[in-house]
C-alpha cells in the first residue's frame, strides 16, 4: 500500500515538472513573440512580459495621467512604474 502511494506521489511530482515546463516554454515563446512586435514601445513591452508572469493582476491607466497639482492620486510606483493590482475571486472569475 505505501508502495503504491509513493508511485503515486511520484507520478504526480513529474506530471508538474511536465506541466511546468511546458508553461515555461509558453512564456517563452510569447516573450520572443512580443520582442519581434513592431509598434510597441519599451514601457508597453515591459507591461506584456509583466502580464506574461503574473495572470492574476490587472491594470489601469489611472496612475499614468497627469492629474492636477493639488490632486492626491497616488502615481504609480518607483519611477512611475505600473502599479498591478491583484484580482480579487470574485472580479478573476468576471474577467
Amino acid at each position: 500500500m505505501v508502495d503504491a502511494q509513493a508511485g503515486a506521489i511520484q507520478q504526480a511530482i513529474a506530471n508538474l515538472h511536465a506541466y511546468l515546463e511546458r508553461k515555461a516554454n509558453e512564456v517563452a515563446v510569447l516573450q520572443r513573440r512580443l520582442e519581434g512586435t513592431d509598434g510597441l514601445n519599451h514601457r508597453q513591452l515591459a507591461l506584456l512580459r509583466h502580464a506574461l508572469r503574473h495572470a492574476g493582476f490587472r491594470y489601469t491607466v489611472l496612475p499614468h495621467q497627469n492629474p492636477s497639482p493639488d490632486c492626491d492620486l497616488p502615481m504609480g510606483g518607483p519611477g512611475g512604474a505600473p502599479q498591478p493590482v491583484p484580482l480579487s475571486p470574485l472580479s478573476a472569475s468576471l474577467a
